[in-house]
Parts: C-alpha cells; structure tokens; sequence
C-alpha cells in the first residue's frame, strides 16, 4: 500500500514537473514576445520621431505653396480686369464725333436798360468754369460718370476714365 502511494506520488510529483517545464518553456516564450514587442515598439517610436521631423519642413513648404498660389490667383485676376487707357491716348483722341463739335449756345440779345439793381461782379459767386452743352441737344444739363470700360490707372486703387451724359436726352459723349 505504502509502495502504491509512492508510485503514485512520484506519478503526481512527475505530472507536476512536467506542468512545470511546460510553464517554464511558456515563460520562456512570453519572454521572447516581450522583448521582441518591445524592441518593436522602441522601432515605432524613433520612425514616429523621425516623421514627426519630417512633418516640419513640409508644412512649411505646403503653406510657401499655398501663398505662391494665392499671389498667383490674385495676379490673374489683376490681368482679367480692362487694361488702363493711356492719357495720351485719351488727350489725342476728342470725345465728340468728327461731325459734331460742342457748340455754345448764344444768348439772346438782351436790351440795355438802365437798371437801379446793381450788377454781380463775375468775382463773387459765379464760376470761371465754361457750362458743358450736349452734342446730340443742346442742353446744359449734363452729368459726369465714371467710364468703367477705360481704366486709368490702378494704383492705389483702380481709376477710371470720365464720361458725359446728358440727362436730357440720354446721350453719352
């Protein structure tokens, strides 16, 4: 009976070195996982540093970029806009067809009499300025405008050539 004990002991003691071993060789392997996860984890951490160096100059290079394209859409909208009427060309060429000239209007010859009211100086509240007279009418009635299709010059701000309308009959010279 003794003898039946100590085989099975020795039975049990033999299932037991045997789980040992088997722990043992599992540890063993969980050991060679950790140190190969972290030699690979060290790895993922330089590549991410070494990126993250990366990143710096080509942000910088993306917004350079950015700033070229928007200087460019800029200068392609400046180029769109009518090129300016030298002021040359405008002095040289006359605003009024070649058939009609701007024509000042008589006045009527008035009778002198004798007046007790005295007479305005042309000094005091009157312009030296000559009235504008529609080609087309006659009338004096005329407004300036700005002529959007002629531009001037652009700088400081785009300036655009003039031009008259009459508000009689609508015509513009």
């Amino acid at each position: 009976q003794l003898n039946q004990q100590l085989a099975t002991l020795q039975q049990s003691m033999e299932a037991h070195k045997n789980q040992v071993n088997v722990l043992n060789s599992h540890i063993q392997q969980l050991q060679t996982q950790l140190a190969e996860a972290q030699t690979q984890a060290r790895s993922f951490s330089a590549e991410n540093v070494q990126l993250k160096q990366q990143i710096g100059p080509l942000q910088a290079k993306v917004n350079e970029l950015t700033q070229e394209i928007s200087a460019k859409n800029k200068r392609i909208e400046e180029l769109k806009e009518p090129k300016p009427v030298m002021p040359s060309t405008l002095a040289s060429t006359s605003p009024y067809p070649s058939s009609q000239q701007p024509t000042m209007p008589t006045p009527a010859p008035t009778p002198s009499i004798p007046s007790t009211e005295p007479t305005i100086s042309p000094k005091i509240g009157l312009g030296t300025g000559i009235r504008r007279v529609c080609p087309n009418c006659g009338s004096t009635a005329i407004k300036e405008v700005e002529d959007k299709t002629k531009i001037v010059s652009y700088i400081p701000k785009p300036i655009y050539a003039k031009k008259n309308i009459c508000t009689k009959c609508g015509y513009e010279f």
